[in-house]
């Protein structure tokens, strides 16, 4: 009878357990959906207070989460800061022409040719200039006047020494006046030496001076482009410094922008950028018309109406594709984390 009494108590008291874990779950149950009725941002903050009590989850990364969270809310926060109307322009170009009058002898490109460095353009007729070069390249290695110099110098020292001698042997042979005389030869002889050398080596510069004179009838690429005019052709004079042949290098671009004060202040030299171009004609799945570089110069001066400053940043178009006179989009990267690409 005892053992039956135990036996009922011990089921009451089972049954109790039940019915008070299903109470609890079923207040668990409502704490939840009423926890996701709320802003992610403060069930974060929920959870980080109870950070001693959250299983699994580190009070530290969900802090980190909701730092990202406040990040994405907060422009100012952005990692990289976005400047549209970029305008995309050459920076190495140039207009060359000859450096003395003339008539062009020989026109070696044409529009849309690519050229290297040192690669000639064109020439002018310089057959003048040859012939003066091969004159003072012969005076500069003619040696005849320095070598009778030197003779005359041997035969006024040698007859100098033997009066000296003479003079030692048989006392007053030679006077003190022809002495002064002989030895005034031997020095002036010396003199004649000197003035040789000199002679030669002012024929050597007027040799070198005909040679750059010879060079600037010749005009080569200053840098690896494309010819973009030729205004031109072989047998046309051509003035001193009048332009002859314009090239560029689209290797290297600038993009310039003025960028809001507030914006600017956060830009500096060195800063990497991505520029993307705003033609349609590129196409969203172009490899092309996008563009590596680092800003190179920030301006000092804010302009007075727009409050603007202007920024400029040269980019790697070797493989972008980029097209001077575009406008783009340049992502400036101001933290250490790559903007999308």
């Amino acid at each position: 009878m005892e053992k039956a009494m135990r036996i009922a108590g011990s089921r009451k008291q089972g049954l109790l357990a039940v019915l008070l874990a299903t109470a609890a779950l079923s207040v668990l149950a409502i704490l939840v959906r009423d926890k996701a009725a709320q802003p992610l941002s403060a069930r974060t903050d929920d959870v980080i207070g109870l950070s001693g009590t959250t299983g699994g989850i580190e009070q530290s990364e969900l802090q980190r989460h909701n730092g990202f969270m406040r990040a994405a809310q907060n422009p100012s926060l952005q990692q990289f800061l976005t400047v549209s109307d970029c305008q995309i322009m050459v920076v190495d170009s140039a207009r060359l022409g000859p450096a003395r009058s003339g008539i062009v002898s020989s026109l070696s490109v044409r529009e849309g040719d690519h050229v290297e460095i040192g690669q000639e353009l064109f020439t002018l007729d310089s057959e003048l200039a040859r012939a003066t070069l091969q004159r003072q390249r012969q005076e500069s290695e003619n040696d005849v006047e320095l070598r009778y110099a030197k003779k005359v110098s041997e035969v006024a020292r040698t007859e100098y020494l033997r009066a000296l001698e003479l003079n030692r042997e048989i006392s007053n042979a030679h006077s003190e006046l022809q002495m002064n005389g002989l030895r005034l030869e031997a020095e002036r002889a010396l003199l004649q030496i000197e003035q040789a050398v000199n002679q030669m080596e002012l024929s050597r510069l007027r040799m070198l001076e005909a040679e750059t004179a010879l060079a600037e009838y010749r005009v080569e690429s200053p840098m690896r482009g494309i010819i973009q005019r030729v205004h031109h052709t072989a047998g046309e004079a051509v003035r001193e410094g009048e332009t002859l042949i314009e090239v560029a290098s689209f290797e290297r671009l600038r993009v310039s922008a003025d960028v809001p004060l507030t914006e600017a202040l956060q830009l500096r030299r060195g800063l990497r950028v991505i520029v993307t171009s705003d033609s349609s004609a590129y196409g969203p799945e172009s490899a092309s018309g996008k563009a590596h570089g680092q800003i190179v110069f920030v301006g000092s001066s804010v302009n007075e109406v727009s409050h603007t400053v202007q920024v400029w940043a040269e980019v790697d178009n070797r493989d972008a594709g980029l097209f001077a006179g575009l406008t783009g989009t340049m992502q400036v990267l101001t933290s250490s984390t790559n903007p999308s690409h």
